[in-house]
Parts: C-alpha cells; sequence; structure tokens
C-alpha cells in the first residue's frame, strides 16, 4: 500500500487540531514528527 501525504485544506482545520489535541490528551507520542513541527 502506497500512502501520499498532502497538504490539508483550511475547511478541515479545526478536524485536525481536535485530532492533535485529543492526542496530546493522553499522553502519545506525536507521529508522524512532520504534523508535529507545522502546528508549532
Amino acid at each position: 500500500m502506497k500512502l501520499k501525504l498532502v497538504k490539508s485544506e483550511n475547511q478541515y482545520r479545526h478536524h485536525l487540531f481536535d485530532m492533535m489535541d485529543e492526542w496530546s490528551s493522553v499522553g502519545e507520542k506525536i507521529i508522524p514528527y512532520a504534523i508535529k513541527k507545522r502546528l508549532s
């Protein structure tokens, strides 16, 4: 299976932030690092 990382559109930005908040709230390490770096 091939996966492709694509830049998200602004209309989905709130979904991305919700996912990242949930991911961080449980103490999980954020992987891939590229997502964490872009949000900082």
